[in-house]
């Protein structure tokens, strides 16, 4: 993303700012969301299962841009969609430009039991394309699960590749297959302590700390990874029915990877 329309909508997020201290009480209570919303809704990218625990259906239109250059632009939408204890879940992306390009489209299904563990499978076709190179064709697929231990504590895990399938179907190389548990503390209604470990075979482990603040309807957080130093910064404002996020990620080897997204709760 160019990033005079990262500009652009950084100003725009300010101006939501500014109109939702603005609201009257009555609004602001309907944009109001709990601090779990906020985090679940990014940690459900990774740990499919916690879409049960999210109170509403939405929709995510979500852009990213890797070291600010064109070719490593990410696009994405994603749905949930509840309907009793059941969750139901699609969403595609594209990562790279007209030359280079992998696209990635996924269903999928999580069950809440009684409101405290929630099981989750998500099916996935990639394909990827390269100048003259002729496409590769991919499938696999994740499990998940995500408990509510408790009213302010929650944790969840995740494999991607469980089954080691390979690329193009009958290829060589091996999708890789990683391993994602994370853990999160709620403590009141305005802060949110949370953990992540992933883990990808063959590879070292990422390790990722964080915390987020809740004021009415802003949503701020900070988070660090090691031992790939990296350094998370986020901004949500919930106006409506729709939330409105800016995230900063710097990555100290290679630079920024600057986000925007925006939620459409159903």
């Amino acid at each position: 993303m160019a990033p005079l329309k990262l500009l652009t909508i950084f100003n725009l997020t300010i101006l939501y700012v500014l109109g939702c201290f603005a609201q009257s009480d009555t609004a602001r209570k309907s944009a109001s969301l709990p601090i779990t919303d906020f985090y679940l809704t990014g940690l459900s990218e990774r740990n499919p299962a916690a879409t049960a625990f999210i109170s509403k259906s939405h929709v995510k239109i979500s852009f990213e841009n890797r070291f600010f250059l064109k070719e490593l632009m990410k696009e994405s939408v994603r749905g949930a969609i509840r309907y009793g204890p059941n969750t139901f879940l699609v969403s595609a992306d594209h990562f790279g430009y007209s030359q280079y390009g992998e696209m990635t489209t996924d269903i999928g299904y999580v069950r809440n039991f009684g409101q405290r563990i929630a099981i989750g499978m998500q099916f996935y076709y990639l394909m990827s394309h390269a100048a003259e190179y002729p496409m590769t064709h991919s499938v696999t697929f994740d499990i998940s699960l995500y408990a509510a231990i408790s009213h302010n504590i929650g944790l969840g895990f995740s494999v991607y590749n469980p089954a080691r399938l390979k690329y193009n179907l009958t290829g060589r190389t091996v999708l890789p297959t990683r391993l994602h548990l994370d853990f999160n503390y709620r403590i009141g209604k305005k802060v949110i302590l949370f953990t992540e470990v992933e883990k990808e075979l063959k590879s070292q482990f990422v390790l990722r700390l964080g915390a987020g603040y809740k004021v009415r309807c802003l949503y701020l957080s900070i988070s660090a990874q090691i031992p790939e130093p990296q350094i998370d910064i986020e901004t949500e404002i919930a106006y409506r029915r729709f939330v409105f996020g800016i995230t900063w990620q710097y990555r100290i080897l290679l630079g920024f990877v600057p986000q925007a997204s925006i939620v459409l709760r159903l």
